[in-house]
């Protein structure tokens, strides 16, 4: 009787676990979304955890703009282009995971999403055509995402380029993890951060004019050296259907930048002085030491665990019987 009942809990465990291990990567139906060819035009899902499906290499303009349903976002592999405001005001985004290379984040594309918190980038971002507004890591991609805390990207990654003020009037952006290869960022990328008091530049990027250490002050169109006293107004609650009613005064704290000796960072902060220290080596540890508490993903160990488990719970009560 014992065998039959730690029989039924394993099964059962082992169906959950199963069901899990199945359910927790897979994508929304196809229905909840408005294809044409392999592009998404729009989309009237009940919203939650979104998984663009596989075959889907493009989302187009606006396509969920304004959306008030959808909570994290993952874009696999292969989906390489989001149209201009696509994902723009959606007001319960909290994550945003880029699982593959892109080739654009179009204009304004996740511009004023007020609960975004976590961007993660895990392939490259390249700019085939820079003369194209939408190419690349494009102007305004995250601006006024007022809660937007941490931007991840691959370390081994390359970012083309990084366009004007993709993130700028991002309040509470307090850690940025750039690639150890980024082309260029441009004017007014950091602008209005009053939270980032520090960045790693890469040693071969180069950066415009006010990229970095700079607010602006959109009344008088002006911009001023962050200093951690000097205020500007800006439109952290982003919108752009009234925007002078969510004018705020803003003052950033200075920002430390870190980088190489000889580099174009190390250039950039001494003419526009900012403070800046020099890159240390940091300790490479082996894969057993990272991670020791979570030892990083245990789901399929788990899954595999579980049904370890009811085989050999069934071979017992098979020869019990």
């Amino acid at each position: 009787m014992l065998i039959k009942k730690i029989t039924a809990i394993a099964a059962s465990a082992a169906l959950v676990f199963g069901t899990f291990c199945i359910s927790a990567n897979a994508a929304a139906p196809e229905e909840d979304f408005i294809i044409s060819g392999d592009h998404i035009t729009g989309y009237n899902g009940d919203g939650g955890d979104v998984v663009i499906p596989d075959g889907i290499i493009g989302i187009d303009d606006s396509a969920f703009m304004r959306n008030d349903n959808i909570t994290n976002l993952v874009i696999p592999d292969g989906c390489t282009k989001i149209g201009m405001s696509a994902f723009s005001y959606c007001s319960e985004l909290k994550t945003v995971t880029f699982e593959g290379d892109m080739e654009e984040i179009g204009m304004m594309s996740f511009l004023g999403c007020p609960n975004l918190e976590i961007v993660t980038f895990k392939g490259n971002i390249t700019a085939s055509d820079e003369n194209d507004l939408n190419s690349g890591l494009s102007s305004n991609a995250f601006m006024g995402c007022r809660n937007l805390k941490t931007v991840e990207f691959a370390e081994n990654s390359r970012v083309d380029i990084i366009k004007r003020a993709a993130f700028m009037d991002c309040e509470n952006l307090t850690e940025v993890k750039l690639p150890k290869d980024v082309g260029m960022i441009c004017e007014f990328v950091f602008t209005n951060c009053p939270e980032l008091t520090a960045l790693e530049i890469p040693s071969m990027t180069e950066l415009e004019d006010l990229a970095v250490g700079y607010m602006y002050d959109e009344n008088t169109e002006e911009s001023v050296k962050a200093d951690g006293k000097a205020s500007v107004q800006a439109s952290l609650v982003f919108d752009y259907d009234d925007p002078a009613a969510h004018i705020e005064a803003v003052v950033q704290k200075p920002i430390t930048l870190i980088v190489a000796e000889n580099s174009p960072a190390e250039k950039y902060a001494k003419e526009n002085g900012i403070a800046y220290e020099y890159k240390t080596a940091t300790k490479v540890e082996s894969p057993a030491e990272e991670n020791p508490q979570t030892g990083g993903n245990d789901l399929p160990i788990i899954c595999f665990t579980a049904l370890l488990s009811l085989l050999l719970i069934f071979f017992v009560n098979k020869k019990m019987a």
